[in-house]
């Protein structure tokens, strides 16, 4: 297939243009066909084909495609893509023989009316209209708009049917949506209990449906029939055990100004009805959930507009990140998201609604599932350094594999927290019963993190803990952190020398790695700034901690090893990209009680 090295292409070149503020624009896809890419300014995109109309991928800002196409799919401008989202339109399926399965609008070459970018929303708007061929198909005229509106956190699709004829006409339209899943046999579609569906499979036997997940176990092709007028949102799960969605879609329909109850689509083929070109095993990466009208036929009056709306909104979710790893992704609704790799629990990217990237991650940090990742916000527990030389250098948090304990979205706040506890492997280093858990809590301004400790044991254990925040910078020889100023700090560089921080802002000229010991229990706020000659801040971080219940001081660290001290993960010039602030409780050891908590927290606020 000639398919897919131009959609990967197309993929890392949209990153790119994204990063560099380029513009939606006309482009060239597979096949040298004329497309429409669309780029937002948080480094969303998304590509339509004008063959068909065919919106062939839509990626969310931290890089990741929502939207299958097969393997097979043909771009010779003649045959409909197999994948994507292709424009049904004047029949679904086939009742008329002589006309094309699923119309001819699929396989029409569309016209592009507009494409324009703004803060809210890049928007391409694709017209087709009756002319000489579609009327050897079909006798009605008509004109056809496909709009794509596409922003930070969802991607809303609108098909508009004009019937431009002085008679009514008859028609289905549908949006054949593509999602891309991991595994057809394990996902799960939820909102479509208590209808009626038509069972293509069944030979069009009307079944009532009475599950609360509908399931693929095997090819499925089911029309279930649009109930009560208004928007219809079905949620896609990639495990039938998880409640948190993969995708939420919201589906509408209207015919001539009015609310129309919306048919849902759901359909994959398996092997079975796999068609020549989608080469299984492509099946079981896709679920199709589609809006339309096509559980009959309906009359559009002369000069009315029908209009069908799907909005796509990726929700949180586990995934697969760098070298096959499961990383927790938090998306939040203003275009706000986040990685969490489950090794570590190792917080490695956090994105504002403007695409901005915040952490730093080093070019050489290890995705192998064994090594401590270099960079993002690794968890340093139970220990700081190598005090224990028996024990792994900041301790075993930060190289374990944690589990999700909960996962949710809300308009206020995208959350996500990991779990870990003491194991015949952690007891080995370290022979206390413990429990440790990190919130992760995504906003549309800022994000939290807090670790808290648990002592499960019947006995008081003394630890040490950290969250090793790198932050992203453009130059560290140009930073500055300030709001230290009168802190006693043990200078690591120096050979552990304890001095006191004179100066406004601390500065980076060099190797620097340096504990401020904290001295009031209330939060302690710390400023970052890029520049340290100029006074806007680039980030804002309230730090605090709490021991047993009480609010105890909070050390905040600041580390730049520079090329000297650079480990081998993170090789020169990388350093230049970074400054640790990180909070800890690490001055010293804490003593935690049989059965106490304690909690450390950071919340990152980009300026």
């Amino acid at each position: 297939s000639i398919a897919c090295f131009q959609l990967v292409y197309f993929a890392s070149t949209v990153a790119v243009a994204a990063t560099l503020g380029a513009m939606s624009s006309p482009s060239k896809g597979c096949g040298d066909l004329d497309t429409v890419v669309l780029r937002h300014k948080s480094g969303a995109s998304a590509e339509i084909y004008l063959h068909g109309a065919t919106l062939c991928s839509y990626k969310t800002n931290d890089g990741r495609e929502h939207i299958f196409v097969s393997p097979g799919a043909i771009f010779d401008g003649k045959k409909a893509i197999r994948g994507g989202v292709p424009v049904v339109f004047p029949q679904f399926g086939q009742p008329d023989t002589a006309m094309p399965q699923h119309g001819f609008a699929r396989s029409s070459l569309w016209t592009l009316l507009s494409v324009s970018d703004s803060a809210e929303a890049s928007v391409a708007v694709l017209e087709l209209s009756t002319s000489e061929s579609t009327r050897e198909k079909w006798p009605g005229s008509f004109m056809l708009r496909f709009e794509a509106r596409l922003t930070a956190a969802n991607l809303t699709m609108m098909l508009s049917v004009k019937n431009t004829m002085d008679a009514p006409f008859s028609f289905n339209a549908l949006l054949h949506t593509y999602l891309k899943i991991p595994d057809v046999g394990r996902v799960s579609i939820r909102g479509l209990k208590g209808g009626q569906y038509i069972d293509k499979v069944a030979e069009g036997a009307t079944k009532d449906e009475n599950q609360e997940q509908v399931v693929l176990p095997s090819f499925t092709d089911r029309v279930y029939i649009g109930g009560e007028d208004g928007a219809r949102i079905v949620t896609v799960h990639s495990d039938l055990a998880e409640d948190q969605p993969l995708y939420e879609l919201t589906n509408e329909a209207r015919i001539a100004g009015n609310s129309q109850p919306c048919d849902i689509v759901v359909w994959n083929p398996f092997e079975a009805a796999s068609p020549g070109d989608l080469p299984p095993p492509a099946f079981k990466n896709f679920v199709c959930v589609e809006p339309g009208l096509v559980a009959r036929f309906w009359d559009l009056p002369a000069q009315a507009t029908a209009e069908l709306t799907q909005t796509i909104l990726p929700r949180s979710a586990l995934q697969s990140g760098q070298g096959g790893l499961d990383v927790v992704v938090l998306r939040h609704s203003s275009g706000a998201s986040a990685e969490i790799y489950l090794l570590g629990a190792t917080l490695c990217s956090y994105k504002t609604p403007d695409g901005r990237e915040h952490i730093f991650v080093s070019p050489g940090a290890i995705f192998d599932g064994k090594k401590a990742i270099r960079g993002g916000v690794p968890v340093v527990f139970p220990q700081f350094g190598q005090p224990d030389k028996a024990m792994a250098q900041h301790g075993f948090a930060r190289s374990s594999v944690w589990n999700v304990k909960h996962m949710s979205d809300s308009n206020l706040a995208s959350t996500v927290t990991l779990s870990l506890s003491d194991s015949i492997a952690s007891r080995e280093k370290w022979p206390h019963a413990f429990a440790l858990e990190l919130e992760v809590c995504l906003t549309a301004t800022n994000l939290q993190m807090m670790l808290r400790i648990t002592n499960t044991g019947d006995l008081p254990f003394k630890f040490q803990a950290l969250l090793h925040t790198y932050l992203k910078v453009p130059d560290v020889g140009q930073a500055a952190v300030r709001r230290l100023e009168g802190l006693s700090y043990i200078d690591k560089v120096a050979g552990g020398q304890v001095k006191v921080e004179k100066e406004h802002q601390v500065v980076l000229p060099s190797f620097t790695d340096r504990v401020y010991v904290g001295v009031q229990p209330e939060p302690k706020i710390v400023t970052l700034h890029g520049d340290h000659a100029a006074k806007p801040a680039l980030f804002e971080m309230t730090n605090a901690s709490i021991v047993a219940g009480e609010a105890k001081p909070c050390d905040i660290v600041v580390w730049n090893p520079y090329e000297e001290a650079s480990p081998g993960d993170l090789p020169p010039p990388a350093f230049r990209n970074f400054v640790c602030v990180e909070p800890g409780l690490v001055s010293d050891f804490s003593e935690l009680p049989a059965k106490a908590s304690a909690e450390l927290s950071q919340k990152i606020t980009a300026l």
